[in-house]
Order: structure tokens, then C-alpha cells, then sequence
């Protein structure tokens, strides 16, 4: 329970989602069928113009007890976006996703796990493979445990599949929105 004494969820996924109608159907169904159930999603469309709103609505009245529902009213980039959604989250950890994203059942599950058994760990990821239309097309893995050298030439996270403690989100004042970024 939070400090009014409503329940809050212990994962918050984050999503900005922009013109992808046709995959947020996909991307929402494989957080629906997460093993791990307590969680929350919250989606910002950042000025699509195409139908993602309206999916993005229909899943949000159809399930009102995890799905909140945020819009720009233009396009602003995806991390202003994501600070957006960061500023509507109750959960102790964030994971992150995109609409053009799916992941396995087991992801939230098994990511919350780790950070749970090694408290010192602020971070998880997981490999990721990219895919289309016709199928998968590439993988990318990322060091087990990354050491100071692999921050070097970029992060050794992927992004989309990471699973964050809010407390480092918080300490580093979200993403940053400058336009280099």
C-alpha cells in the first residue's frame, strides 16, 4: 500500500507509443499474459496520427484496473514522452517497452526476480531479437554482469526490455530531453 493507503501495483511499464496501431494490439496482449500480474501500464500517445489512440483507448476502458492512458497533444519525442508516463507511475520498479514490442510471458517475472535476489543491481535487461513482418531478423546480447569498460561506446542495456527500480529513475531526474538525446 502507498502512503494514502491505495494498493499499488509493484511494476509500472512505461510505453510511448506513436503510430503503431497495427502492433499495439500485440505488444499490449504479451503484457496481458505476463505470469507476473502485479503491474501497470501506462501509455502515452505522443501525437499519433494514426489510429494508436483509439487501440490504445479500447484497451485502457477494458481494463481500467491496469491500464492508464495518457496523450500529447502533439508529437514531442519519446523521452519527454516516457517522463510523462514516469510522472504517473506507482510501481517500485519500472520496466519499459515499446508499442511495436512484444515479450516473452515469463519476462517481468523472471527480471523482477533478479533484481529482488541482487539488491545492489539498480538495472536488468535481457537479450533481445528484432523482428517484422517476416520474421525475425537479428539478435543483440549485452554482457552478463557489464564492468566499467562496457559503458565506453554505449550502454550495455538493451532499452526496451529493461526492468528498473524507480529509485534510480528518480536519481538521475528520468530521461533527459534534450534533443541530442
Amino acid at each position: 500500500m502507498d502512503v494514502n493507503g491505495n494498493n499499488s501495483p509493484t511494476i509500472s511499464i512505461i510505453m510511448g507509443i506513436y503510430n503503431c496501431a497495427e502492433t499495439l494490439p500485440e505488444s499490449i496482449e504479451s503484457i496481458l499474459n505476463q505470469t507476473f500480474t502485479d503491474w501497470e501500464l501506462i501509455m502515452c500517445d505522443d501525437g499519433s496520427n494514426d489510429n494508436t489512440y483509439h487501440v490504445a483507448e479500447w484497451y485502457a476502458s477494458v481494463y481500467q484496473n491496469k491500464i492508464v492512458l495518457l496523450k500529447n497533444e502533439k508529437n514531442r519525442g519519446l523521452n519527454y514522452t516516457l517522463n510523462k508516463c514516469l510522472e504517473a507511475v506507482k510501481g517500485k520498479y519500472i520496466a519499459r517497452m515499446d508499442g511495436d514490442d512484444r515479450c516473452s510471458a515469463d519476462r517481468l517475472e523472471i527480471e523482477l526476480n533478479t533484481l529482488k535476489q541482487e539488491p545492489e543491481i539498480a538495472i536488468v535487461s535481457s537479450d533481445m531479437q528484432f523482428f517484422d513482418e517476416t520474421g525475425i531478423w537479428g539478435n543483440i546480447s549485452h554482457p552478463t554482469y557489464p564492468v566499467n569498460r562496457d559503458f565506453l561506446f554505449g550502454s550495455p542495456f538493451c532499452h526496451a526490455p529493461c526492468l528498473v527500480k524507480r529509485e534510480a529513475y528518480l536519481a538521475v531526474g528520468g530521461y533527459s530531453d534534450e534533443k541530442s538525446f
